[in-house]
């Protein structure tokens, strides 16, 4: 329930705290089970839901990076690229550029 959550609304501030009390859990617990049943911690899952979101607005769409940044929830556009590219191992630019290929 918790990961449809995020994948649903990956776009908004969503923090483990928030999360365990919607869902009424302590955040320690959520953080252990959520490991535990995902594989990720919860930063992990909701940067990669992000940047799998972002890869797909930078192949179809004309959105400039900061634009679809903001779209997929980052808020701070160096913090984006940043993310991005450990994810990706390009520049949003860069991974733009080369799937025009």
């Amino acid at each position: 329930q918790v990961a449809a959550f995020i994948s649903e609304n990956y776009e908004h501030k969503l923090s483990l705290k928030m999360l365990a009390d919607k869902f009424n859990y302590s955040p320690a617990y959520l953080s252990r089970a959520f490991k535990e049943v995902t594989g990720f911690n919860f930063v992990e899952y909701k940067n990669n839901i992000r940047i799998k979101e972002a890869s797909k607005l930078l192949q179809q769409s004309s959105l400039s990076i900061t634009e679809i940044a903001g779209r997929v929830g980052f808020n701070n556009l160096t913090h984006f690229g940043r993310i991005f590219k450990e994810y990706t191992d390009l520049s949003p630019l860069e991974y733009r550029k080369v799937k025009e290929i």
